[in-house]
């Protein structure tokens, strides 16, 4: 079991891992016109960036907790934020929508490989009505998580609106094009 003092931070850390892959499913689906705009991705690709994710996370699963079985599951949940976020760099950095499926796909892998390891750790570190909260706190995770992402991919957060000529030099995620920076 987790020290007292330590439970809220393992419990944060576990839930924000949670939190940005479900963001991550979420953004994307409302996101698609910006896509199809800023990346001129036909509708095929477009269904591959949605779905090539979802794909990737979901036959990743089995495969993440198992491998958190046997390498530990702090080590997994790591590695899969790391292939998550270097993924989500290459998301954003895409010059086009081949390129974007593609970081997409490992995206979802990085995600497979982490996910398993939150309820692991809520599991492995919590007891009795610490479980059950923590458990509570996970639904939330997903719930917000999901909501969070609906609002973020259409654009409602001001965060930048790239200019014709600043799109030209560097494009933006394409769930960040339509912001606007107010």
């Amino acid at each position: 079991m987790v020290r007292t003092e330590n439970a809220t931070g393992l419990l944060a850390v576990l839930l924000m891992g949670l939190f940005i892959t479900n963001v991550d499913v979420a953004i994307v689906n409302v996101a698609t016109p910006s896509i199809h705009e800023q990346l001129s991705a036909s509708g095929s690709e477009l269904q591959f960036v949605v779905s090539g994710y979802v794909l990737a996370y979901a036959m990743s699963l089995i495969t993440g907790a198992r491998l958190g079985a046997m390498y530990g599951y702090r080590r997994l949940f790591l590695i899969g934020l790391v292939v998550f976020t270097v993924a989500s760099l290459g998301c954003g950095l895409a010059p086009n929508a081949i390129v974007l499926i593609a970081a997409r796909v490992v995206q979802g892998i990085g995600a497979g490989l982490m996910v398993p390891q939150v309820l692991t750790g809520i599991q492995l570190n919590f007891s009795g009505t610490a479980r059950t909260r923590a458990i509570g706190f996970y639904s939330v995770a997903l719930s917000i998580g999901a909501v969070a992402g609906q609002v973020l991919g259409r654009g409602d957060f001001v965060l930048c609106r790239p200019s014709r000529r600043t799109a030209a030099h560097s494009r933006p995620h394409p769930a960040l094009a339509d912001m606007d920076m107010g």
